[in-house]
């Protein structure tokens, strides 16, 4: 069945591979203009869909920029939730939304880590606000490797390792 499925979506991967090659080459001649904000800027990201340990990342890198004393947001798109636009939801101490409003893994990371968190699906206006409402010195993106709107200061690209080991290309 997996075989089937390949092939009638096969034809579907060129046309992908094409819009995104165009995308990439009117960024890297700068038609489309990226945006740098007032904070390092640190993207965890991925090349495939779904679990790859994003957010577990994200919270390994939090802690471990907060030992070093760095003030720390997190920014993430809000996968799942019901609103949209900006939303800040938390100030490090308290948490201002709700599990619907923000989505479960950003308000499981606010109640856990004690950082300045929001959501946006517009990683700069979202960064933007962050820094705004937190004066925060370092912004955490989560999930945001392919959003290249907002200039990054480093990304960290998450690999799932059971499709390195399905594809022998390990």
């Amino acid at each position: 069945m997996l075989n089937f499925i390949r092939i009638i979506l096969s034809p579907l991967t060129f046309i992908y591979a094409f819009i995104i090659r165009t995308r990439n080459f009117l960024f890297d001649k700068g038609f489309f203009k990226i945006s740098k904000v007032n904070a390092f800027v640190i993207s965890v990201g991925n090349l495939t869909v779904g679990g790859s340990g994003k957010t577990p990342a994200v919270i390994f890198l939090a802690e471990l920029l907060k030992k070093h004393n760095k003030q720390i947001g997190i920014l993430s798109r809000g996968y799942g939730r019901n609103s949209f636009g900006y939303l800040y939801v938390s100030n490090g101490e308290k948490i201002f939304t709700t599990v619907d409003e923000c989505g479960d893994e950003m308000y499981l990371v606010s109640d856990e880590l004690k950082v300045p968190t929001a959501v946006s699906e517009r990683r700069v206006v979202g960064a933007k606000r962050l820094i705004s409402n937190s004066g925060v010195k370092f912004i955490l993106l989560d999930d945001a490797f392919q959003h290249r709107w907002i200039h990054r200061d480093l990304d960290i690209v998450m690999i799932d390792q059971r499709f390195l080991i399905k594809t022998n290309s390990m």
